[in-house]
């Protein structure tokens, strides 16, 4: 039992990184836009206890709580998800460092078992977070669209295609 604890702690220390500064833990809070220029007014995203509310052009970015980690772990394995928690960890900082450039605000669903998607006719696309699959996405959301899953390997192009 106490391999369990330990090796849960390994995972996520391995996901937190040990390089992080306090701008990185900025970057992670809940509903915490990137861009420089851009802002999230309290009717654009409204969150409440389980539910996050996006009716604004916005990359959504998931990552797994402990619980989701522990069932990969046990599919996988070990060695393997610790490879895939390091790829993973790395593609989503490029993927948010390339967003950020681009001025799209990023929205983190930490904690939120519901996503709902407003568009501008008022009709909701809700996405539950405990049905995602991976160690980490990254949705594209424009209020006339459906909501995109991004390939985390090429962020950059997949979003100049999708918000142009």
């Amino acid at each position: 039992m106490k391999s369990i604890y330990t090796n849960l702690i390994m995972v996520l220390l391995v996901l937190s990184s040990c390089t992080e500064n306090k701008n990185d833990y900025e970057r992670r809070k809940p509903v915490k836009p990137l861009a420089k220029n851009a802002k999230l007014s309290a009717n654009q995203v409204i969150i409440n206890k389980d539910t996050l509310v996006v009716n604004t052009n916005s990359a959504v970015v998931y990552q797994p709580d402990s619980v989701t980690i522990e069932k990969i772990k046990e599919k996988i394995g070990e060695d393997a998800l610790s490879t895939l928690a390091d790829d993973n960890s790395n593609y989503l900082s490029e993927s948010v460092l390339q967003l950020e450039k681009m001025n799209i605000p990023v929205i983190y669903t930490e904690g939120k078992k519901i996503v709902k998607f407003v568009n501008k006719s008022g009709k909701p696309i809700i996405m539950r977070t405990d049905t995602i699959s991976g160690m980490g996405n990254i949705y594209f959301y424009r209020g006339g669209k459906k909501p995109h899953q991004a390939d985390i390997t090429a962020t950059e192009a997949e979003a100049k295609l999708y918000y142009q």
